[in-house]
């Protein structure tokens, strides 16, 4: 990560996964302490504004559920020049959305597993190409 040096690493949120995602953040604020980064640990509920991000160089998130995952945060996060880690906003959006995940590996001739696919629209088993 050159030209880094201030990293944010934002958890928590609103999800039903909160108290998973307050552990990775930390988990993942001790790691970069450790290898020299200048890191500050955000809770996403005591974000004010977006803005308040772009103090820093990069931007780990660590927010699990919609949040985190879904595309919207990227999105924003776009629209600012803000850097951060993780996929960006559109294959974030494509991928919450499990059935179009589903058509976009079909469409594109990977493999995965049909039948948990179809027992449980939130699952994929997916088999990696040979």
């Amino acid at each position: 990560m050159e030209n880094v040096n201030k990293v944010i690493v934002i958890c928590g949120g609103s999800s039903s996964e909160r108290e998973i995602s307050l552990q990775s953040g930390q988990g993942v604020f001790k790691a970069l302490r450790e290898l020299g980064y200048e890191t500050t640990l955000k809770d996403f509920n005591d974000l004010k504004d977006l803005y308040e991000l772009k103090n820093f160089d990069f931007v780990f998130i660590a927010l699990h559920g919609h949040e985190g995952e879904g595309g919207q945060l990227q999105r924003k996060l776009d629209d600012l020049k803000i850097v951060y880690s993780g996929s960006k906003s559109k294959a974030c959006k494509d991928s919450w959305n499990k059935k179009l995940t589903k058509e976009i590996l079909k469409d594109n001739n990977h493999k995965f597993n049909a039948q948990i696919a179809n027992d449980n629209s939130d699952c994929l088993l997916y088999t990696s190409p040979s």
